[in-house]
C-alpha cells in the first residue's frame, strides 16, 4: 500500500507538470517535453547498458534533443522541412564518425543508441504535431494532445489498479 501511495503522489506531480507545461505556452511545452525526452533517453541507455554493450548515451542524448527541438520548430512552422530532413541525415553522419574508432560490439552499441532515439524521441516528437495542425506557431491547439494524454493516463491507471 505504501508503494501505491508513493506512485500516486509522484504520478500526480508529473501530471500537473505536464498539463501546466502544455497549457502555459508552446515553448514551455517544448521545454517540458525536451526534459522528459532527455530523462527517458538517459534511463533507457542506463537499462540497456551491460559489460559488452555500451550505448553512446551522450551522443544519443544530444542527437535526440536536437531532433526533438528541430521537429518542434518544424511543427510550429518556424523552420522549413528541409532543416528537419538535414538534421535527421546529420544525426546518421555523426554516428558513422564513431565507426572510425572501432570497439568491441560496436554495431550492437550503435543499434541500441539508435533504438533509443527511435523508441523515445520519435513518438515524443510526433506529439508536437497534435498541437500545431496548421504548422504555425499562432495555431497552437493543445486540446487534442490533452485529450490523448487523458485517455492514455486513464488506461494506464486502470491497468495498474
Amino acid at each position: 500500500m505504501k508503494n501505491f501511495i508513493q506512485r500516486s503522489i509522484t504520478g500526480i506531480f508529473y501530471v500537473v507538470v505536464i498539463i501546466a507545461g502544455i497549457l502555459l505556452h508552446p515553448f514551455v511545452f517544448a521545454f517540458v517535453f525536451a526534459c522528459i525526452t532527455a530523462v527517458s533517453l538517459l534511463e533507457y541507455y542506463k537499462l540497456a547498458a551491460s559489460e559488452t554493450i555500451r550505448p553512446w548515451k551522450y551522443a544519443g542524448l544530444i542527437t535526440g534533443l536536437i531532433l526533438f527541438i528541430v521537429n518542434f520548430l518544424f511543427a510550429a512552422g518556424i523552420v522549413p522541412g528541409y532543416v528537419l530532413l538535414g538534421t535527421i541525415l546529420f544525426s546518421f553522419f555523426v554516428f558513422f564518425l564513431g565507426l572510425i574508432r572501432w570497439q568491441e560490439s560496436l554495431l550492437i552499441s550503435l543499434g541500441i543508441t539508435y533504438l533509443g532515439i527511435l523508441y523515445i524521441v520519435a513518438p515524443l516528437s510526433l506529439l508536437t504535431h497534435f498541437c500545431f495542425p496548421d504548422n504555425e506557431l499562432a495555431s497552437y491547439n493543445y486540446e487534442i494532445l490533452l485529450g490523448y494524454l487523458f485517455i492514455l493516463w486513464l488506461y494506464d491507471t486502470g491497468a495498474y489498479i
